[in-house]
């Protein structure tokens, strides 16, 4: 049996959703404080930015877990790990269509300015030019196809081995981007599925 979890409580400071039983699962804006809680979900945008903003969900909006390249219900077990992708259904948006559109610019910018400023601070090196894309396979697994995605649009589709793929960062945009690759079996089911923020700057 599944749950069909809803949002309860939606603000600034953070999303409640009611996953059945008397549990529920806290979404909350990337703060110290926020750190230091291990009982919630914390995102990378902070308080009134992003899903805490304008653009929360509305009260009662159904919430899936995405699996096998689409949504179903959480089930009566979930507990939330890293790597899982929350879907949130939400319902006719208060806002009117211009004001809409203006707060998902701008909240894409916001994320943007963050994201850029976060891999500044990181100190690391930015990927640039052909790179490779990969999974391991863990021993005994037989993958039927390999997915690979970019920002939740598919890049590639193996069916044979080896499961790599070259692709060449020049044609991405520059910044911060999701990349996925996910194993499946001939049924269509994920064996194994590994996600990772990828910095890409080509330009001096």
């Amino acid at each position: 049996m599944a749950n069909v979890p809803l949002v309860m409580r939606a603000n600034a400071n953070g999303i409640a959703i009611a996953i059945g039983n008397g549990k529920y699962i806290r979404l909350l804006p990337e703060s110290p404080t926020n750190k230091l809680d291990p009982a919630a979900i914390m995102l990378n945008v902070g308080p009134g930015a992003g899903p805490f903003s304008a653009l929360a969900p509305t009260l009662d909006s159904p919430i899936q877990l995405l699996m096998n390249m689409r949504p179903a219900p959480l089930p009566n077990d979930f507990l939330p790990v890293d790597g899982d992708i929350l879907v949130i259904t939400v319902g006719a948006s208060t806002l009117k269509p211009e004001e809409l559109l203006t707060a998902l610019k701008l909240e894409a910018e916001r994320y943007r300015v963050s994201a850029d400023a976060a891999f500044e601070r990181s100190k690391k090196a930015p990927a640039r030019g052909l790179i490779n894309l990969s999974i391991a396979v863990h021993p005994g697994e037989k993958p039927a196809a390999i997915v690979y995605k970019l920002d939740g649009d598919v890049l590639s589709i193996q069916n044979s081995e080896p499961f790599m793929v070259r692709q060449d960062t020049r044609k991405w945009t520059e910044g911060e981007h999701l990349i996925e690759v996910a194993a499946l079996d001939r049924k269509g089911t994920t064996i194994t599925r590994t996600t990772k923020l990828l910095y890409i700057k080509n330009r001096p």
